[in-house]
């Protein structure tokens, strides 16, 4: 299989989805297409209904309201659970520019694993700021470390485009099927021309991003 990803590279994939004790999983089925398109890329092994009993047993007896529900699996097909309480957070975040561009020909910035360097790095590289707004050799943003990114112009939203070299969020495949936003090349030097940034992810919904303070 060539996936550009060299061989000595371990992870695992990774799935974070949103449970609300009034009414269940949010996104689910976007949360579980995207792990099996993943698996199916990548060459892991995957048991379907394994996965789901997982995720009908796993939220028996929680005591909190929300949770974020983690599902990890490894190319041997085995999952992982975790779950983790969460409030919703919408506070906007102080916000920068990658010093450097990432390389959109990475297919690991298509699939959500384990392997979060690039954010890492770039977050590590900018203690200043909650967020950093990531773009390719081309100059076009992709996404931020936090989430898909979206630029407000008119009453009108625009979110880079896949190729760009980003991760397709569940919440931004609903958004855009539900025609909300539309899929359009942002440039970096470009944003300071939109009314509004913001990052988007199935966490949090839509969280204001502050750009250099202005």
């Amino acid at each position: 299989m060539n996936n550009n990803i060299p061989e000595n590279i371990n992870f695992r994939l990774t799935e974070s989805v949103l449970w609300e004790s009034c009414c269940g999983y949010w996104l689910l089925p976007e949360h579980l297409e995207r792990l099996k398109g993943s698996a199916d890329f990548f060459g892991f092994q995957l048991d379907e209904q394994k996965l789901q009993d997982g995720l009908d047993s796993i939220t028996q007896g929680l005591e909190a309201s929300q949770y974020l529900i983690h599902i990890n699996l490894n190319r041997q097909g085995e999952l992982e659970w975790s779950t983790e309480p969460t409030i919703e957070e919408r506070t906007p975040f102080n916000a920068t520019l990658a010093s450097e561009c990432i390389n959109k020909d990475n297919m690991l910035l298509y699939h959500n694993t384990s392997n979060r360097k690039i954010y890492d790095a770039a977050l590590t590289a900018n203690p200043d700021y909650d967020d950093v707004i990531l773009w390719n050799e081309d100059g076009e943003i992709t996404e931020s470390c936090t989430g898909n990114i979206v630029v407000e112009l008119d009453d009108t939203f625009y979110t880079p485009p896949k190729n760009s070299g980003l991760l397709p969020g569940t919440y931004r495949t609903q958004l855009l099927k539900e025609k909300t936003i539309i899929e359009k090349p942002v440039h970096k030097d470009a944003l300071k021309d939109y009314e509004k940034i913001y990052a988007i992810n199935s966490r949090v919904g839509w969280r204001e991003l502050i750009l250099n303070g202005q």
